[in-house]
């Protein structure tokens, strides 16, 4: 039996107001994370490398936002067969997450080498690989911080300040 919705915890509301992504933004800011691991003149460890990779990857989830929303009002507005049915939307959904999650596992494991290879270029011990693999859970951890709402509205879903300046920014 389920209870009724104003009795749910508001964190389970806010994790549930956290769900509706938009996937335009989740692919862009994927390929931004991916790209804030290329190397770079100076070796980085796994937590410096995770809090980069989460602030690109916040940047690049607003500028894919932002490109979603035109294409949508100024190319898919009045296309017939725009939206496809549910089950196809449900399916490019999970396809988009499976793929940025993926991509962004992979590119890891030739970070972790670039990096041990700058590290050495300077003289110091470079990360292990195993160990780089924590960049993708530091740059998770950071942008779900950044994006949690002040307790006083977890009552209302998808009330976090990225989806308000969105929506007050832009097409409100």
């Amino acid at each position: 039996m389920r209870a009724p919705a104003n009795t749910r915890h508001p964190l389970l509301l806010w994790a549930w107001g956290q769900v509706r992504l938009d996937f335009t933004g989740f692919a862009v800011g994927a390929l931004f994370f991916c790209l804030s691991l290329t190397p770079s003149l100076l070796p980085r460890d796994w937590l410096f490398a995770g809090l980069i990779g989460g602030l690109n990857a916040m940047i690049g989830y607003g500028i894919g936002v932002v490109i979603g929303k035109g294409f949508h009002r100024f190319v898919l507005h009045h296309r017939h067969w725009w939206p496809p049915p549910k089950r196809v939307l449900y399916w490019m959904k999970a396809a988009v997450i499976a793929t940025a999650i993926t991509s962004g596992l992979l590119v890891l494991v030739p970070a972790a080498g670039w990096q041990r290879q700058v590290s050495a270029l300077m003289g110091i011990q470079g990360p292990s690989t195993v160990g780089y693999l924590r960049t993708m859970v530091v740059a998770i951890v950071g942008i779900m911080l950044i994006n949690v709402p002040h307790p006083s509205r977890w009552e209302r879903p998808s009330t976090s300040s990225s989806t308000a300046v969105t929506r007050l920014w832009f097409f409100s």
